[in-house]
């Protein structure tokens, strides 16, 4: 179960987990036919290091190329694979539509949104313009959370929850373009994305606890990157920046250079020397 994100302030409850839709759509299905035995190499995270689609789920790859037992896996949307780990938090897994990088997070806090009845759905095929003043209304459930919605304004991201005197209390973000369909914000000191379905019909709002980057098997991986003090997946993960905007995908390269800041913002030294390295990178 998962926690309800702490908004300005409201009172926690608990969330049943996203699931992907009962019926795929032919998008989905296209892009999981893609994804079947590519083996994706994960850097920066600690442990699980590769992954592997079978075709049913997603599985952890020891480095002798074995397949671990399966992750309950569903298919948020094409690009957006969602694995349910034992723990209280999930795995959202991020694929460029070329099928070479892939963005790992560890999600804390899921909610579910959707267009209001007799709202009619546009394909996003321009991001953000085709979601700017678009209006997403918290999918209703048996647990009766209060009306929520959300909305990209074109400037701002917006987080709108509807108050007992039927007024609504609105907290305005800063928000940035951090890959595919995907805004970025921060929310009380938490990194939230707001993430936008394909057809235009959902979004959800999901609270991250860690960016990862990842690559296809067989690409070119670039050395981590000579920076004293790092930790090995720190440097890992900086030699992968390098190697984003060597492929021109600068969305994925700032969302983890500003991840990478994040966790460094408790030493300054140290912080001092990767924005040094960032600015000699461009």
């Amino acid at each position: 179960m998962k926690r309800l994100l702490f908004l300005f302030p409201l009172v926690l409850a608990s969330l049943s987990p996203v699931r992907a839709a009962d019926e795929p759509t032919p998008a989905i299905i296209a892009f999981a036919e893609k994804l079947k035995g590519v083996t994706w190499n994960l850097l920066g995270t600690n442990s699980l290091k590769k992954l592997r689609f079978d075709g049913e789920a997603m599985h952890p790859v020891s480095q002798d190329g074995r397949e671990g037992g399966a992750y309950d896996t569903s298919f948020i949307d094409a690009g957006i694979v969602r694995l349910d780990f034992t723990g209280r938090n999930t795995g959202w897994y991020f694929f460029d539509a070329n099928l070479r990088f892939i963005t790992p997070c560890t999600v804390s806090t899921e909610l579910a949104f959707e267009l209001g009845e007799g709202k009619t759905p546009r394909a996003v095929q321009r991001f953000p313009d085709d979601v700017t003043g678009v209006a997403y209304q918290l999918a209703k459930d048996e647990r009766g959370l209060k009306s929520s919605q959300l909305r990209w304004s074109g400037s701002q991201f917006e987080l709108a929850v509807q108050q007992p005197d039927q007024s609504w209390q609105v907290e305005k973000m800063a928000g940035v373009i951090a890959g595919d369909r995907v805004i970025e914000a921060q929310l009380h000191g938490k990194t939230v994305w707001a993430v936008f379905s394909s057809d235009g019909r959902e979004a959800w709002l999901i609270e991250l606890e860690n960016i990862f980057g990842g690559e296809r098997a067989g690409a070119p991986v670039a050395p981590a990157s000579a920076v004293n003090g790092l930790t090995a997946q720190q440097s890992e993960l900086l030699g992968h920046i390098a190697a984003l905007k060597a492929a021109g995908d600068k969305f994925r390269a700032g969302t983890l250079e500003r991840q990478l800041i994040r966790q460094l913002g408790g030493n300054a030294q140290l912080l001092q020397a990767v924005e040094k390295h960032f600015k000699q990178a461009r």
